[in-house]
């Protein structure tokens, strides 16, 4: 047979090893994987040719932490970290933010538009007021309000406030 484990459920095979591979016949698959032991972790490693990756839940002293890492499981690398605040640490442990990010290293994080000339950070709050930061053509541009351009730093290094061009016309409304 091609298959080298099968596990039936109902008369029915639901879960079945290949020479490729496993796979299951559910109609909403699940897996789940059930730490039960005193640390009360779970954890998912795959090992593909020496390439290795650690998936946990990590209930140890009750931290209630979701992580990938890279490594083995006696000796990782945390690349991403959720804790039970729901803030998510990329290369850091502790995330004190939503999203906290720690690299060595100039380039910690980066936006790329492949198919046009503006990349946007948006920022808004609860009352729905919103404001970007724009890079458009190599220029840098500050919308506070949600809409206009109050400031921009120029591809030279020139600095316009209330203006579009350097000789003073053109008016940021």
């Amino acid at each position: 047979p091609d298959a080298q484990v099968e596990i039936y459920y109902n008369n029915t095979k639901t879960f079945e090893t290949t020479s490729t591979g496993a796979k299951t016949s559910l109609a909403n698959p699940v897996f789940e994987i059930e730490g039960t032991g005193t640390s009360g972790d779970a954890a998912l490693f795959l090992d593909a040719n020496a390439n290795h990756w650690l998936v946990r839940a990590d209930n140890n002293t009750g931290s209630g932490t979701f992580s990938i890492k890279s490594g083995t499981p006696s000796s990782s690398t945390h690349r991403l970290l959720i804790n039970s605040s729901g803030h998510v640490g990329i290369g850091t442990t502790s995330p004190a933010a939503a999203l906290d990010v720690v690299r060595d290293g100039n380039e910690c994080i980066r936006m790329e538009n492949t198919t046009g000339v503006n990349v946007r950070i948006l920022f808004r709050d609860n009352a729905s007021r919103a404001g970007e930061i724009r890079m458009f053509q190599g220029n840098l541009g500050f919308f506070p309000d949600g809409g206009s351009e109050k400031f921009r730093v120029q591809t030279n290094g020139k600095i316009l406030i209330n203006r579009t061009n350097e000789d003073g016309t053109g008016v940021m409304h």
